[in-house]
C-alpha cells in the first residue's frame, strides 16, 4: 500500500515537472515571436528616417526622391551617393536660410507647386508628396538667396581670370568671329555642282533662281553661320570648313537627300572687348558658386546630424 502511494507520489512530480517545461517552453517561444515583431515593427519604423539632422528626423523618401531623380543620369550607387551629398547641403542651405528669415514668396512657391506636381507625375514619385518635393526644389532658391547675402561683394581672382581669358580668347576666337551666311537648297547634286562653280554670277540671283526654300515674301536671307549648321543639323567635317570660310567663298553640303550651296556673304574678326565680357560673366558666376560651396561646406561641418545607415543601405 505505501510502495503504491509513493508510485502515485512520484508519478504527479514527473507530470507536474513535464507540465512547469511545457509552460517554460511555451512562454519562451511567446517571448521570441514577441520580440520579433517589436523588432521587425521597429525596423520599419527605424527604416523611415534617413537621419536626424538638428533634431529633426529627415524621411528617407526624401532621398529616395533625389536618388531616383539622379539615376536618370548615372548609375544608381553613384547617383545615390550624390543625393545623399545633396540632401545635406539641401538641409544646410534651408537651415541658414530660415536662421536669415530667407524664404519664397507666395508667386515663387506657387510655382515651384506646380512643377513638383508635374515632376511627381513624370518621375512616378507617388511615395512622396508634390508639397516636399516643391521643399526640395526650393533648395536652389534659397542658395541663390543666400549667395546675394554673403557673396554680394564677391570679386573674382583677377590674376586666375587673366591666364583662363588668353586661353578662352585662343580656343574661341572662330567662334565669336561674325560669319553671316546665305544658302540655296536644291534636289540634285548636278545642279549643286554647277551652281558651286558660277562664282561669276550673283548668289541672290542664283537663290531665286534655283532654290527649294526661296520665298519671293521674305527675299534672300543672312543667317548666322552656327545657326545654319544647328538647323539643318551640318556634320562636323561641314561645320568646320564652313566656320574657316572668307567671305565670297562657297560650299556644299548633303543635307539628307537634298544638297545646299552655303555662301559666306559676311565675316568679320571676332571683338575681343566682347568676348572678354562674356568670359568675365561666366568666370565670375563660377567662382562665386564654389566660393559659396566652400561656405556650405564650413556650416554643414557645424550641424548636428546622424545617419540612419540601416535605411541608407536598404535604399
Amino acid at each position: 500500500m505505501q510502495n503504491r502511494k509513493q508510485k502515485n507520489l512520484q508519478i504527479e512530480r514527473q507530470k507536474r515537472r513535464k507540465s512547469n517545461i511545457f509552460k517554460a517552453v511555451a512562454v519562451a517561444v511567446v517571448a521570441v515571436i514577441v520580440l520579433a515583431l517589436a523588432w521587425s515593427i521597429w525596423d520599419v519604423q527605424n527604416r523611415r528616417w534617413i537621419m536626424t539632422f538638428e533634431g529633426e528626423r529627415i524621411a528617407t523618401t526624401d532621398l529616395e526622391f533625389m536618388t531616383t531623380m539622379y539615376t536618370m543620369f548615372m548609375e544608381p550607387d553613384a547617383a545615390k551617393e550624390l543625393a545623399m551629398r545633396e540632401l545635406l547641403n539641401g538641409l544646410t542651405v534651408m537651415n541658414r536660410a530660415e536662421k536669415h528669415g530667407i524664404s519664397l514668396d507666395e508667386d515663387e512657391w506657387e510655382d515651384l507647386i506646380e512643377q513638383a506636381r508635374g515632376q511627381q507625375m513624370w518621375m512616378q514619385t507617388e511615395f512622396i508628396s508634390y508639397e516636399r518635393i516643391a521643399e526640395i526644389l526650393s533648395m536652389s532658391a534659397l542658395q541663390e538667396q543666400l549667395t546675394d547675402v554673403y557673396l554680394a561683394d564677391f570679386v573674382p581672382d583677377e590674376e586666375e581670370l587673366a591666364a583662363e581669358l588668353e586661353m578662352y580668347i585662343a580656343g574661341n576666337r572662330i567662334n565669336y568671329a561674325r560669319k553671316e551666311l546665305k544658302h540655296l537648297t536644291v534636289p540634285e547634286v548636278n545642279d549643286a555642282i554647277r551652281i558651286l562653280a558660277t562664282e561669276d554670277e550673283d548668289f541672290d540671283d542664283l537663290v531665286r533662281e534655283y532654290s527649294m526654300l526661296y520665298d519671293a515674301e521674305v527675299g534672300v536671307t543672312t543667317m548666322a553661320a552656327l545657326g545654319v549648321i544647328e538647323m539643318f543639323g551640318l556634320n562636323e567635317e561641314d561645320a568646320d570648313i564652313i566656320l574657316n570660310m572668307q567671305e565670297g567663298e562657297r560650299h556644299m553640303a548633303d543635307i539628307g537627300g537634298q544638297f545646299m550651296v552655303l555662301y559666306m556673304d559676311t565675316r568679320a574678326d571676332a571683338d575681343e572687348a566682347a568676348m572678354e565680357e562674356s568670359f568675365r560673366e561666366q568666370f565670375t558666376l563660377r567662382q562665386r558658386s564654389e566660393a559659396f560651396n566652400d561656405l556650405i561646406q564650413t556650416w554643414r561641418d557645424e550641424m548636428e546630424y546622424e545617419i540612419n545607415q540601416r535605411a541608407y543601405e536598404r535604399l
